[in-house]
């Protein structure tokens, strides 16, 4: 009932080692990472050209966002005008 949806999240962990062509590495019960994994750094990027690039097309986008979410609003505002107005009759 309600608005889950169950995995059978063992076939889907076997489905992704297959498609890898190689097995996911476990955690232990105390899950803490291996010592050599804690000397990695994830989301750490070799240079910095593709999120400044992202940046600047972020900016670029900015005020159309800010513009459709101001038209969003209006739009949302008469339309609750507009079903209180017909809906008093």
């Amino acid at each position: 009932g309600g608005n889950c949806v169950w995995y059978d999240e063992t076939a889907l962990l076997k489905e992704v080692e297959t498609l890898l062509s190689k097995p996911i590495e476990r955690m232990g019960i105390d899950m803490h990472l291996r010592p050599d994994l804690l000397k990695l750094k994830f989301g750490v990027e070799k240079d910095n050209a593709a999120s400044n690039m992202v940046a600047q097309h972020l900016e670029e986008l900015r005020p159309v966002v800010q513009k459709l979410a101001s038209i969003e609003s209006q739009a949302q505002s008469s339309f609750l005008k507009l079903r209180a107005r017909f809906h008093k009759m």
